[in-house]
Order: C-alpha cells, then structure tokens, then sequence
C-alpha cells in the first residue's frame, strides 16, 4: 500500500512527477524520433535560435525583425532547455515546454477529478484526454498551447482546491493560481488570464457554489496576475529595446486584430466552428459522450458539479466562438472538462439506460476496428490500385493491429460486468497504438516534411553566415534547417536590389511565384532547383556575380 501511495496521492490521483514520466514515455517517441515541421514548431525553433544567437531577450525576432505575434515564454523556456543540450536548439529542446506544460494539464485534470467524482475518474480522465485527437495531436509538438494549456490548468486546480473548507493555506494556493495565469499571459497574451478565470467563474456559478465566487481575491489575484508581463514590458521600455511599432502591433493588432478578424485572414471561421470540430477532436471518446451525461444527470450527488465542470468547457467553446478568427488549438482547455465528465459519467455509467450504452460501446469498438483494417491494409491497398503513397505505409501495419485486435476485444466484452475494466482497456488500446505508430511513421514522414532537398543544395551553393532570402514566405523552417538567416522580401524590386547587394547566395520561394521575377536578368543567369515539403511545390534559385 505505502508503494501505490508513493505514486498515487491520497486524493487517487497520479502524482506530477509520475505523470511527468508518463508523459515523457507517452510522446517520447514523437519528442525524439520527428523532426520539426511547419508552420509552429519550426517557426518558435527558430524564433530562439535569433533570440540566442543575437541575444534579443527581450524582444524576439525573426529573420532580423522584431516578432509580435507571441510573448517570449516560450522562447525563452526552449532556450533554457538548450542549456541541458549544449546550447543546442532542436527537435527534444523545442518541445520541452509542451512537455511540462502536458504534465500539468493531465495532472490537474486528475487531480480535479477526483477531488469532485473520486478516485476512479481521477485516474480514468487523464487516460482520455491523453489519447484524444486533438489533445494528442498537440501535446507531441512544440506548440505554445500545450504549455498555454498546462498553466491554465494548474491555475484552475489551484483555485478549486483553494476553495475547500479543509485547503490548507488557501490563500497561498490562489496566489499561485494567479501567478499560474500570469505565466499563461506572458506566454500567449490576454487568453491566459480571461479563459481560466472566466471557466472558474462559470463553474462556481452552474456547479451551485457560488460563495466562492463571491470571494474577493480578484481584486488582488488580477493585478498579480499581470505583474509577469508588466515586469516585462517595462523591461522593454527601461532597456528601449522594442523596435518602432512593435508595441502596437503586440497589445493590439495581435489581440483586437484578432478577435475582430482584421488580423489572421486565413483563420477566419463560422460562429458554428467549434462546436462542430469539437466533437471530432474528442474522437474517438465521442460516442460514449452522450451516454456518459445521462449517467450523470440522474446522480444526485454529482449532478451540480458535473453542471459546473460542463460549464466551464461550454464558456471556453463560447469564448472563441465571439472571436472572428479561429483554430481548434484555441480551445484546448475545453478538452480537459470533456475527459473529466466522461470519466465521473462512465463510472456511474449503470445510471444511463442499457441500450443506449450498449449501442455507445459497440460504436466506439466498430470505430476502432474500421481504423485498425484501414491502417493495417493501406499499403497492400495502395499496390493493388497500383498508386504510390508519398512514403512507405508499412510503418501503420503494427498500430493498426493492436487497434484492430483491441475492438474486435472491445466488441466481444461489450457485456463485460466491469465497465471500468472495458474503458480502461480502450484507452489502452488505443494509447498504444498511437505511441508505436508515432514512433514508427513519422520518421518516414521527416522525409517528406522537411526541407532535406534544399539543405543538401545549400551545403555548396550558400557561403557560409550568408542570409537566405526569402521571397514572400516567411521561411523559417528553410533559414532553421540550412543553420542561417532568412530575409524575406515582398517584391521582386527589393529582392534584386538584396541579391545585388549580397552578390552570391540563395533564393526560396513557392514555385508558383516564380513567374514573377522569371524575367530578372539576375534569375535568368542563376540556377534553379525544385524541392517539395508535403503539398508545396517550393524552388530555390542560386545566384552568383
């Protein structure tokens, strides 16, 4: 018992430095074997790696301008991650952040799961959500909304936790709620701070406890709570290190600018977005989700908290449903909320009516076994239509198994007395499945996803601490992967006047730009190349006087 207390805590939940390793076993695989890809990953790798080499800490930037788009804890986290690596920035230093920043979100998940619908759902609901497709997707790459995510968890558990009458130093526990969210501001702006508090506001006011609402700590928590970024900003001001218009552009076009749509043309969404991509990026937990809500419904003792768990997903679905631009990444503190009420729901699942829970689980096994034949018979199938993937499928054969062999167990126990037993042999399943297909495929896919093509051309083409340039692309992954610096330029005049200048070197572009400097003279003399990274048709140009 003393062992399963060293691992487990006394609320049922997994310790952080177990899920810590859990974690790091989970996504390892994907953390060491992938490579970075576009657009995020390689966009922050290399937003570092100027951040190191010309010691902008304070502003970062990008191919030598100034980068607003995002605060600089991110930056700043992968740098320190390099420290443990020599300095070097790559694929494990850039997704270290995720990392911590998955560890935190699942362990307060289960950590407030168990504190509202015990110790079953408490080890049940990380289970889920580290296996669900969007949340899965996101916390195996160096994207800031994993670490985002993380902190706003932390800060909500904090919270909760806090508000017991038996919280030992509450107040304590608020204040790192709120340094938590100031943590998350400073890593991705206002969000950090208006969708915690809001989901927390949201679930003390429909989970019927709203004396801890009433509790004044906002009046001091929201001042703390801004005081990272504060400290930062004016940094910024005492060190005048922020560029002309660098402030306009991070306090307000990147935020109003958003929210407004006249910002991110290529994000903007229907009001109806998330409410559709959500049940898809839940799969494949989806059709038990139903089932799950009726069995808490008809539980009276845990019918109010389950109202305010669901809440606070509904308020961060709703909260950028008013924003013009959207991305299902924005709403991956709502996933949280999702696994917690399908793990207190299937653990009182006896409550739903029988059909509709037997229906429920024959649709989730036949979904996994659709899947599993799907990967295992892809490359046979491919041969027999004689068509070429764009890189081998054997790599899907064995998680296709496992998947397949694991409905066809699913289906046959559909009976099966030990619900619990059923659910948590899913999760299995299919966490195995992704962490071996992961490890397997996306090496081959590195083939594919990065720009080895232009790399190898670069090695005699490009003199060396020679800037790249860029033509009209933002470039980072082609600057990141030929160890340089990018420029970019929007025009084919200023380009020739950059390649007069340089004299020697290289240009990137997608190859349905060339016609637009096709006729320069310095073009014409130049040789040419094509390269391909997923679906882009790219082209680089070597010049030389």
């Amino acid at each position: 018992m003393r062992g399963i207390r060293w691992i487990i805590g006394e609320d049922g939940a997994l310790k952080l430095w177990v899920m810590a390793i859990i974690v790091a076993i989970f996504w390892g695989g994907e953390y060491w074997r992938r490579q970075l890809w576009e657009p995020d990953e390689a966009r922050y790798a290399y937003v570092s790696t100027e951040m190191q080499q010309d010691g902008h800490w304070l502003v970062p930037h990008r191919n030598r301008e100034y980068y607003a788009h995002k605060p600089p804890l991110m930056f700043w986290l992968i740098n320190a991650a390099s420290v443990l690596n020599g300095g070097e920035i790559n694929q494990v230093t850039t997704r270290i952040p995720t990392w911590l920043g998955t560890s935190l979100s699942l362990w307060a998940t289960g950590r407030i799961a168990a504190m509202l619908f015990g110790g079953t759902a408490g080890l049940m609901a990380p289970a889920l959500l580290a296996v669900s497709a969007l949340f899965w997707r996101l916390s195996g790459a160096g994207h800031i909304d994993g670490l985002l995510c993380g902190l706003q968890m932390l800060a909500f558990w904090l919270l909760l936790s806090a508000s017991r009458e038996t919280a030992s130093r509450p107040g304590l526990r608020r204040v790192g709620a709120y340094l938590a969210m100031g943590l998350a501001v400073l890593s991705k702006g206002p969000v950090g701070l208006l969708v915690p508090l809001g989901a927390w506001v949201a679930f003390c006011l429909f989970s019927g406890c709203r004396s801890r609402r009433q509790q004044w700590h906002c009046i001091w928590g929201i001042p703390l709570a801004l005081l990272p970024t504060a400290l930062w900003l004016g940094s910024i001001v005492y060190f005048n290190a922020a560029p002309d218009g660098y402030f306009d552009e991070l306090l307000f076009k990147q935020n109003i600018g958003r929210a407004s749509g006249s910002f991110a043309v290529g994000h903007k969404r229907p009001f109806w977005y998330f409410f559709v991509y959500f049940f898809g990026d839940f799969m494949p937990w989806t059709p038990l989700f139903p089932a799950a809500l009726i069995a808490l419904r008809r539980d009276n003792d845990v019918r109010r908290m389950a109202r305010g768990v669901a809440a606070w997903g509904l308020f961060v679905l709703f909260f950028f449903t008013l924003s013009t631009t959207k991305r299902n990444l924005y709403t991956l503190m709502a996933y949280p909320a999702a696994a917690i009420l399908l793990a207190a729901g299937w653990d009182r699942i006896r409550n739903a009516p029988v059909r509709m829970r037997i229906v429920s689980q024959r649709l989730l096994a036949g979904i996994l076994i659709l899947a599993g034949v799907v990967m295992a018979s892809a490359e046979g199938v491919m041969a027999l239509l004689q068509k070429a993937a764009p890189v081998s499928l054997m790599a899907l054969i064995p998680g296709g198994c496992v998947l397949l062999l694991a409905g066809i167990v699913l289906l046959r126990t559909t009976h099966d007395q030990n619900l619990t037993r059923w659910l948590a042999t899913a999760a299995g399943g299919i966490a195995y499945t992704l962490a071996i297909t992961a490890f397997l495929l996306y090496p081959v896919l590195n083939t594919v996803k990065t720009p080895h093509a232009l790399v190898a051309a670069a090695k005699t083409r490009l003199p060396a601490h020679q800037d790249l340039l860029l033509y009209r692309i933002h470039g980072e992954i082609q600057a990141l992967y030929c160890r340089t610096r990018g420029r970019q330029y929007h025009n084919p005049t200023a380009l020739v006047e950059a390649m007069r200048a340089q004299q020697t070197g290289m240009v990137v572009l997608e190859s349905s730009r060339f016609h637009e400097i096709a006729e320069v003279p310095e073009v014409k003399a130049s040789e040419c190349g094509h390269f391909n990274m997923g679906q882009k048709e790219m082209l680089w140009i070597a010049f030389k006087r």
